[in-house]
């Protein structure tokens, strides 16, 4: 499975509204209002698309929307995160939303202990998975 495709779309997506940031910022348009338009405009598409494919971007994916990132950040004047951080604060939150959920795709056996049984994978690629790495958290949070 290779994600660059997708994340060169959506790196071309979060560019395209960074002209929106530009525009904004030549005109003198205030900093908070600024800042409201880069979680509106971009961080929006940034948080959706990172939690699903963060296991699997490539180094060079990874540096791509990070220059997107720190571009916006110097149209705001404000101090941005770098993708690792995003994932992370984002990775979080959808993992206790999906905790409460009744969703049949993220059921899991309990085991005596009340952990999740953790995936087991022969390929080295699964291990990335969201899937995965919900069980890994979950555990580490309630144990």
């Amino acid at each position: 499975m290779n994600f660059k495709p997708h994340t060169e779309y959506v790196d071309e997506k979060m560019r395209k509204r960074l002209v929106i940031m530009k525009l904004l910022y030549a005109m003198g348009i205030s900093e908070p209002i600024r800042v409201k338009c880069y979680e509106t405009f971009i961080e929006s598409i940034l948080k959706y698309h990172l939690p699903t494919v963060f296991g699997h971007l490539l180094a060079e994916s990874k540096t791509k929307l990070n220059k997107t990132i720190k571009s916006a950040a110097k149209l705001s004047h404000i101090k941005l995160e770098n993708i690792t951080a995003v994932y992370n604060s984002v990775f979080g939150t959808r993992c206790l939303r999906l905790l409460h959920n009744d969703d049949p795709f993220m059921s899991f056996d309990e085991l005596p202990s009340g952990r999740l049984r953790a995936v087991k994978h022969r390929v080295n690629l699964r291990k990335h998975s969201f899937r995965s790495r919900y069980v890994t958290f979950i555990n580490s949070k309630i144990f």
